[in-house]
């Protein structure tokens, strides 16, 4: 476990070190989630690690900074890639980091 621990802080490290070289705002060296909504109906969440729970009235999302919770009416994934969910419908709210 020691030598996970140690690899997983040389990564931090390293992200640290380059971001400030390259000039890169923290965040986005951290793997932070970046969400983006245009009106209420397309939401463009960056950065996930997953789905955790989907349905029309509620889509959880799992990011490095907890849960990520967007709730509305008819909410439908858009498109999914590997670090890119859009989810379309009519979002009314968005929770970030609840447990």
């Amino acid at each position: 476990m020691k030598r996970k621990e140690k690899r997983a802080e040389k990564a931090r490290t390293l992200r640290s070190v380059l971001g400030a070289a390259l000039e890169m705002p923290a965040d986005v060296m951290s793997g932070a989630p970046l969400l983006t909504l245009l009106g209420r109906e397309l939401l463009t969440v960056e950065n996930h690690r997953g789905i955790m729970k989907y349905a029309r009235d509620e889509i959880i999302l799992d990011s490095v900074s907890g849960k990520i919770e967007i709730t509305g009416r008819d909410l439908e994934l858009r498109s999914i890639l590997p670090e890119e969910i859009k989810i379309g419908g009519c979002i009314e709210g968005m929770f970030i980091g609840r447990q």
